[in-house]
């Protein structure tokens, strides 16, 4: 049985080899020059400590690619509401920029073009 600690250091030197060979998805992304690391990874500090939390690791094998549902129906006091918003609707009311990492992450617009 591998240890943990194994499998996290193979994890890091094929990861780092992926990511020097232009390979996968991000690779492909960042050569079109969409989408670079720096952008996927920045973020605002909050303190002193600076957690990565990365789950499902083995699944990167054969990444997934999940779209946000374009229709959420909301009926009644709650139609036209977080969270029953989707794509434009979605992006304007919380202010994430079209053709953005967010704007793929959270909404299924451009989800083909943002992905490839």
């Amino acid at each position: 049985m591998i240890s943990r600690r194994d499998f996290l250091q193979a994890t890091a030197v094929a990861a780092a080899l992926t990511a020097g060979s232009g390979l996968g998805p991000l690779g492909r992304a960042a050569a079109q020059q969409k989408l670079s690391q720096a952008d996927i990874l920045r973020f605002e500090s909050q303190g002193q400590v600076t957690i990565l939390h990365v789950a499902d690791i083995h699944a990167q094998l054969m990444p997934l690619q999940f779209r946000e549902p374009a229709v959420n129906l909301g009926v009644g006091e709650v139609k036209g509401l977080p969270p029953h918003l989707t794509d434009a609707a979605f992006r304007e009311h919380f202010r994430i920029a079209a053709g953005s990492a967010d704007a793929f992450a959270l909404t299924s617009d451009d989800f083909v073009s943002l992905a490839r």
